[in-house]
């Protein structure tokens, strides 16, 4: 027996964040990727052109990510190999994020957070708002 979830861009569901179930925004994919833990959220200038869940999304929330500090948190996601970024990025980006599922994305990216380390165990991922649908119940 299958469960069918339904999903809202970001820009519908702006309310708390805490408990907030995100996933893989294709139809026929819909995983579940995490359960948000808090209401922080960072804004970052990446330079990367992630998913867009609606067209008509607020630009002002294109840069807007939520941080998750250890990849076991994940409920279901994928991890590129190592990404060669740009120099128009606040962050030096390591690796991109996407759907294990269907492997679609970018749904985010990780880095080491100023860290001067090479131990992929140190990753903290981010993942964009905007790229994401948030289950409603």
């Amino acid at each position: 027996m299958s469960v069918t979830t339904t999903g809202v861009p970001y820009h519908e569901h702006m309310g708390d964040l805490e408990g907030t179930v995100l996933r893989c925004p294709y139809s026929k994919c819909n995983a579940r990727v995490i359960k948000i833990k808090d209401n922080k959220t960072y804004t970052v200038k990446t330079g990367i052109e992630y998913l867009k869940v609606n067209e008509n999304e607020d630009p002002k929330l294109n840069g807007v990510f939520i941080k998750v500090d250890d990849v076991w948190d994940f409920d279901n996601i994928g991890v590129s190999k190592k990404f060669e970024p740009s120099e128009e990025n606040e962050k030096k980006l390591e690796r991109l994020v996407i759907c294990s599922e269907c492997e679609r994305g970018p749904l985010g990216f990780a880095t080491f957070d100023g860290q001067e380390t090479e131990d992929y165990q140190k990753l903290k991922y981010y993942l964009h708002l905007n790229s994401l649908l948030f289950q409603i119940q």
